[in-house]
């Protein structure tokens, strides 16, 4: 072979093991990096009432740009005597600057403690090695969860409805019952007052009994002590008992 044949071959050779190599770093430099997650979430509604149930969303994002993440698990920590179902949640990738959302329930019990509940998340994920070839990890992160546990409303101000605002209907009957109470006291004691009273008479009828008293013929009206008498009797200023009694002393 000539010395310009083998110039030629070399530097050929040369050409083709550079540009592989220039590839082979190209694309093993691109799966080098590793995932970088984030872990974000809310509960909904923030504030649980005693005997309820709220939603905890869990969102992860790969932010690196650099390399998917593998097997990822998402584990939320019961905290404050609830429960959370399901217990964790699964996913099996994430791709470079990917987002998985996770739905948890919690369940408050009702004689759990009001105030703030703080939890933790814990997010576990493998990564892949260069050319995804191989498994490594796993690798943990953990991140803060926050609601609050509220009273639940109180048996009557769930049954009246929102624009009441007077009182409960034990209170409305026990005024009712001391209204009627003293209605009775009073008309008792009318009662017992007018009776001590002289009923009125009728005209006509006491000029009757006048008349009949002071025509008697037993009595003389010709005294008039005794027709005084006789008058004060009819019109039923003394009782009969009186009338007799002064009258047998004006007699004598």
């Amino acid at each position: 072979m000539s010395k310009v044949k083998k110039g030629k071959f070399c530097n050929l050779f040369m050409l083709i093991l550079i540009s592989s190599s220039f590839l082979c770093v190209q694309y093993v430099n691109a799966e080098l990096g590793s995932p970088n997650l984030k872990i974000s979430s809310i509960v909904t509604p923030n504030e649980i009432e005693r005997g309820r149930s709220g939603t905890l969303t869990v969102v992860v994002n790969e932010i690196s740009g650099n390399d998917w993440a593998k097997a990822i698990t998402v584990e939320p920590i019961p905290q404050g005597g609830c429960s959370i179902t399901p217990e964790n949640n699964y996913v099996y990738r994430i791709e470079k600057r990917g987002t998985a959302t996770f739905i948890f329930t919690i369940t408050v019990p009702e004689y759990a403690s009001v105030g703030t509940v703080v939890g933790n998340i814990n997010l576990k994920y493998y990564e892949t090695g260069a050319l995804d070839i191989g498994t490594t990890g796993p690798y943990q992160i953990s991140t803060p969860y926050y609601f609050s546990i509220k009273k639940a409303p109180d048996i009557i101000s769930q049954i009246q409805p929102d624009y009441y605002s007077g009182p409960s209907n034990s209170v409305n009957l026990g005024i009712i019952i001391l209204i009627i109470g003293g209605l009775l006291i009073v008309g008792i004691l009318f009662v017992v007052w007018w009776m001590k009273f002289p009923k009125p008479t009728n005209q006509k009828d006491n000029q009757e009994k006048i008349t009949k008293i002071i025509d008697s013929p037993n009595l003389n009206v010709d005294n008039e002590a005794i027709k005084t008498l006789k008058l004060r009797y009819a019109k039923g200023e003394i009782s009969k008992e009186e009338y007799n009694e002064i009258l047998g002393h004006l007699l004598k």
